[in-house]
């Protein structure tokens, strides 16, 4: 397809200097040519500095180096902000585990320019089918959450099923949505804040799954988030997770909602025979999430 878009690649890294490299040389070869390139170094302690340095007289290329870890959220937030200040019509999100098969950004657009000469409204995002790792498999972590209508738009032409929310691994966002909803919320730090800015986007009209659009997902384990596997190691992560959607369910969705996630996440806990240390400290967070509410940044 034609060009007839700028789209700008936001990568979010820390410390995976050779992942890195593979999305890099994936959005290299995207069929669709990219018009920016945006590399947000959330203060790695690797040799991704050294290697982003290369960069420094290239106009293509824009590196944005974090004084401190930002987290993903802070991260993606930054990312995005830098390329719409450089003209894109498009800003395309995605982890730096994740590599794109060479059509998917050019699916996603087509799908987004089908929809806009056949519909009379245009979706919040457009996102990727996401395979875990190089198998056949859906990566279960990145699995969008769909509308009630979801094949509602569905043909021969149109490979697309709406949906509410999806992950920032290959999420296409229209500029025009992100001057009118604003950014991501930094102060989430890490997890659910893809969820919640996609919910955000999907507010007036849904986003859409487009599933001839592929990219890979080169996580460990092909496993969704489940506070069944809460443990010391992992804990500063899922307090993060507990904290974002409980404040996000108790701002947005209501008390109920707010209760209905705390009654699921404690289930989930004693499934696993989570210590009773870490319920404690995971149900603190989901209390503090009653005064945790970051305001929008608006562009």
């Amino acid at each position: 397809m034609k060009n007839m878009y700028k789209v700008s690649a936001v990568v979010v890294t820390y410390n995976r200097i050779n992942w890195l490299k593979k999305v890099y040389a994936s959005l290299l070869k995207q069929t669709y040519q990219l018009h920016k390139i945006v590399i947000i170094d959330n203060c790695s302690t690797d040799e991704t500095q050294n290697w982003t340095e290369e960069f420094d007289d290239n106009e293509d290329v824009l590196v944005y180096r974090t004084h401190k870890n930002l987290g993903g959220a802070g991260g993606f937030s930054k990312g995005i902000e830098i390329a719409m200040s450089h003209e894109s019509d498009f800003v395309w999100i995605m982890d730096d585990d994740c590599l794109a098969r060479p059509e998917a950004l050019n699916k996603l657009i087509y799908s987004w320019d089908w929809f806009r000469k056949n519909k009379e409204w245009v979706p919040g995002f457009l996102c990727s089918l996401v395979k875990f790792q190089d198998t056949d498999d859906i990566c279960e972590m990145n699995i969008p959450q769909t509308v009630w209508d979801w094949p509602r738009h569905v043909n021969e032409d149109f490979p697309g099923i709406l949906v509410k929310s999806c992950s920032f691994v290959s999420a296409l966002v229209p500029a025009e949505k992100i001057r009118q909803v604003g950014l991501p919320h930094s102060e989430y730090f890490i997890w659910f804040d893809d969820a919640e800015y996609t919910k955000r986007l999907s507010k007036d009209y849904p986003g859409l799954l487009v599933l001839d659009s592929v990219v890979e997902h080169h996580t460990p384990v092909n496993r969704g988030v489940n506070f069944s596997d809460v443990n010391n190691a992992n804990l500063w992560k899922f307090k993060y997770g507990a904290r974002n959607e409980a404040s996000y369910r108790y701002h947005t969705d209501g008390i109920a909602s707010w209760k209905d996630f705390v009654v699921r996440v404690n289930r989930q806990m004693h499934a696993g025979k989570v210590s009773f240390e870490n319920r404690l400290k995971i149900n603190e967070c989901m209390l503090k999430a009653i005064k945790f509410n970051p305001k929008i940044k608006y562009i």
